[in-house]
């Protein structure tokens, strides 16, 4: 319920003596729809979902906060004078998106893009599940979820995006350029958790990642799929048998326990997100290692090089080489049906679908990229930022 009350108007805070009262009163009239003078949190979320920026967004909450009341249970109305004191540290963000001058200015088009080709996507019943473990044999094949976050941090979702599914191979990414941070230069997914920090215990070292995860989807608490990891780690032939080449090509650091290394590369791959979380992640990416939401920077701009570079000649499996021809896109593939899209200054692109085709590419994935491609002929060259992008 509204407040019936307004505040007094302080003169000194927005009267006559503030340079920025004509910019604070244009923007407060902006949101102002009922034209009441005062502001509800509905007005607020309203016109911010507009341009993108969602009612969760750390970067907003603190004025959010103050239209609740005392105890919390109802909403009260802010004043100008209040609402001019709130935006101090956010003002940036709410003027770009009032003026629309955010990273995509018409959000509305392209969110509606996104959600027609998850429409026509939806009846694709081609590939299948991955069934060398297990667990992914048990997923629905029709769950199918797009989700995307800008540089700066605009956002939209469609489809079942609040169903958890494990990162699998695009734990990679993370790994490498964590393990990049740590060490300089090196390549491979086993290698990878073998550098990150090996002198910490299983358990350590896997809360060490967790936690990375979380900063880069913008502080959700990512899960962990437990029965997911012991199955792989019951059919990881391949992956055991690489490693002992590895170790006998002396490969891996000195008293690397390669048992443990593998257990945390399985351990990784079971770390679970829904696709809003993972469409941040690569939003992060894209940002040149800043997580938009939060203005965290993760990974310096060089990693991000890196692993963006690597994600274009190998992200996909053996269609890596067609796909950075044809599309032009660094990204990664999983196959539990995770597929992460950066677009390079641009924004971050999560599809989930488990359908797979033979190379364990997500069918709907793939084609969503097709499709993206063909519509906005996004080219990342063109995109690419210096420093991440951290509006706020």
């Amino acid at each position: 319920m509204a407040s019936t009350t307004r505040p007094k108007e302080n003169p000194n805070s927005a009267s006559g003596t503030n340079p920025f009262e004509a910019a604070y009163r244009a923007l407060f009239d902006a949101f102002d729809d009922d034209g009441s003078r005062t502001l509800s949190r509905a007005e607020l979320v309203r016109n911010l979902h507009a341009t993108g920026i969602l009612e969760d967004d750390p970067r907003i909450q603190g004025i959010l906060d103050a239209t609740r009341d005392g105890d919390g249970d109802g909403e009260r109305e802010l004043g100008f004078p209040e609402f001019v004191a709130l935006i101090q540290h956010h003002s940036g963000l709410l003027q770009r998106a009032m003026r629309n001058s955010l990273v995509v200015p018409d959000f509305r088009s392209l969110t509606e893009e996104i959600d027609r080709i998850h429409h026509d996507l939806l009846p694709v019943r081609a590939g299948r599940v991955a069934d060398h473990i297990p667990q992914l044999a048990r997923v629905d094949p029709e769950q199918f979820a797009i989700s995307l976050c800008t540089v700066d941090g605009q956002r939209h979702t469609v489809g079942d995006a609040d169903v958890p599914f494990c990162v699998q191979s695009v734990s990679e990414t993370v790994a490498y350029c964590m393990a990049l941070e740590e060490h300089g230069v090196d390549t491979g997914a086993i290698m990878s958790c073998a550098l990150i920090r090996p002198e910490l215990s299983l358990a350590d070292r896997f809360d060490h990642v967790a936690r990375t995860w979380q900063r880069l989807a913008g502080g959700r608490r990512v899960g962990f799929n437990s029965s997911a990891c012991l199955s792989e780690r019951q059919t990881a032939d391949r992956d055991v048998a690489l490693g002992h080449a590895m170790r006998e090509s002396k490969a891996f650091p000195p008293g690397t326990d390669l048992l443990r290394t593998l257990e945390f590369s399985f351990q990784c791959r079971s770390i679970e997100l829904d696709a809003r979380m993972l469409a941040v992640v690569a939003a992060t990416f894209a940002n040149g290692g800043v997580c938009p939401l939060t203005g965290d920077r993760v990974f310096g701009q060089e990693t991000v090089r890196h692993c963006l570079s690597l994600m274009s000649s190998c992200g996909m499996y053996d269609f890596s080489g067609e796909f950075a021809f044809t599309l032009g896109l660094p990204a990664k593939g999983g196959v539990s049906g995770a597929l992460m899209v950066v677009i390079p200054g641009l924004m971050g692109v999560c599809v989930w679908s488990p359908r797979l085709d033979e190379l364990g590419n997500s069918v709907r994935g793939i084609e969503f990229c097709r499709q993206l491609v063909k519509k906005f002929e996004v080219h990342p060259p063109a995109r690419v930022r210096r420093g991440g992008h951290q509006h706020r």
